[in-house]
């Protein structure tokens, strides 16, 4: 009898980003290349501002002026973002876990000092042993 052992293997992020440089019809994107984070950071900010200037009491032609700059300011803003081979959004997704679940961590002395010694800004609320009772 044959057993199969499945093993799942986890690697790290993409090391380049995914870039965008043409159109759907064949058409080269103006500017040039660009990252998928900024097309779609771009896409979903002006899609969310055709909402708004459907639902906003303003004036359609000033929510859709503040919305485009808004997106630019979006797009811009993501240009920042240093790429490490982690996607942003798992790294968003992250900080939020890390902001919303506040349960303390506990950790192997050894694990402590290694990660002290890597990190010497690391902030350590307590490190009193555990009983071993």
């Amino acid at each position: 009898m044959t057993w199969v052992r499945w093993v799942r293997v986890a690697t790290s992020g993409r090391r380049f980003r995914t870039y965008v440089g043409r159109l759907p019809g064949g058409r080269r994107l103006p500017g040039g290349a660009r990252p998928i984070e900024q097309i779609v950071g771009f896409t979903a900010t002006l899609v969310a501002t055709i909402f708004a200037t459907r639902l906003l009491p303003y004036n359609a032609v000033a929510v859709f002026g503040t919305g485009l700059l808004l997106a630019f300011a979006v797009t811009a803003a993501l240009s920042l973002i240093k790429y490490d081979g982690v996607p942003v959004l798992g790294k968003a997704a992250r900080v939020v876990s890390l902001i919303v679940d506040r349960k303390p961590t506990v950790l192997a002395r050894e694990e402590l000092d290694r990660q002290a010694s890597a990190n010497p800004h690391a902030f350590v609320i307590d490190d009193t042993p555990l009983n071993a009772s």
